[in-house]
């Protein structure tokens, strides 16, 4: 487990509004280590430790976003390619959801096995056969572990297709989006597909 001290939480807003919360029948408190991405600290994506009388500590991952969805996630978990989503509210002290997940350590340069590549194409076919789509099928939204097995991160834009739709300051600046997408549009399982390919020819 981190031997890292606690951090200042005046440095880390908005996580100091956000400090317990309850899975497995257990009572956590959070105490938030840094940022996530050291060179992008001003995302709300935190590294912290959940601690519970009684209870091993937790390495987790703390985010904080306008709108996440929790059927697609737990799905993708199900189908062996997600961290386990330990929690997911919206907070109105903090005005957004927050989620805690399970930490998964990324793994540099590290490829897709050929049996990781079934396990990710298995997680995107499991949500589109719930009329789900992820949304943001890039390789920034999928992290590789040691054993070459993908686990599948932020299911901000994730939903029922036909009901969510890309962001309208969707940044289409030197990203190979499938054809179709723009901002606004609704997000599809074509585009999913279409993404996925693109995606597996850069991290497998």
């Amino acid at each position: 487990m981190s031997s890292l001290p606690a951090a200042d939480h005046l440095t880390l807003a908005p996580c100091p509004h956000f400090s317990s919360f309850r899975a497995d029948d257990f009572d956590y408190t959070l105490v938030y280590r840094h940022h996530l991405f050291a060179s992008r600290s001003e995302r709300t994506v935190f590294f912290a430790e959940a601690q519970s009388p009684g209870q091993l500590p937790k390495d987790c991952v703390v985010k904080f976003a306008s709108r996440y969805c929790a059927e697609a996630h737990n799905i993708a978990y199900t189908a062996g390619a997600a961290p386990r989503l330990l929690y997911c509210a919206f907070e109105p002290a903090v005005g957004q959801f927050c989620v805690v997940t399970e930490f998964v350590e990324e793994k540099a340069s590290a490829q897709l096995t050929a049996e990781g590549v079934k396990t990710l194409r298995a997680a995107v076919n499991a949500l589109h056969a719930h009329a789900l789509v992820f949304g943001d099928l890039r390789d920034a939204n999928v992290l590789v572990d040691a054993r070459g097995n993908p686990h599948l991160i932020d299911f901000d834009w994730s939903g029922a297709e036909g009901a969510v739709r890309y962001p309208l300051d969707l940044n289409t600046a030197g990203i190979d989006w499938a054809p179709g997408v723009r901002p606004g549009a609704k997000i599809t399982r074509a585009h999913d597909g279409a993404m996925l390919e693109k995606l597996l020819t850069t991290i497998s």
